[in-house]
């Protein structure tokens, strides 16, 4: 009885909320990310609309942005991190992780390729339009 009650205790250190808090996307996302590129989707093609020369840096309520981008222009934001339908707040499914900041909504999304992170940002006010942004 004793060893089960060892690997039960042993099962719940390993789930505690640290490894939660490691996902948890508002932590994930602080810190600098250059921007690598921008690209549009508009009348069924993609076109690059900027390239690099700009960075995002996350702290915990604030977006700096430290130069022009394709959608926003140079300077400190306040943002928000939130689970939202991206079109209308009201359904109820799906549901995607949210930034909003400078009146501007980007579905955001995190992860790695090839040992890099990568952080993109999809707006969807003059069709489709991507960040991607590293670190």
């Amino acid at each position: 009885m004793k060893i089960k009650l060892i690997i039960f205790f042993a099962l719940l250190l390993l789930v505690s909320c640290d490894r939660d808090e490691e996902r948890n996307i508002n932590n994930q996302i602080l810190g600098k990310w250059e921007l690598v590129s921008t690209r549009q989707l508009k009348n069924g093609s993609w076109t690059n609309v900027q390239n690099n020369n700009s960075s995002f840096v996350f702290s915990k309520t604030k977006v700096l942005i430290e130069s022009n981008t394709f959608l926003d222009n140079a300077g400190e934001y306040l943002y928000t991190i939130s689970k939202k339908n991206y079109f209308n707040d009201n359904i109820s499914e799906p549901k995607s992780d949210l930034l909003e900041f400078n009146n501007k909504r980007y579905v955001i999304e995190i992860g790695t390729s090839n040992s890099t992170q990568v952080l993109t940002l999809m707006n969807y006010s003059d069709g489709k339009i991507y960040f991607r942004l590293e670190r």
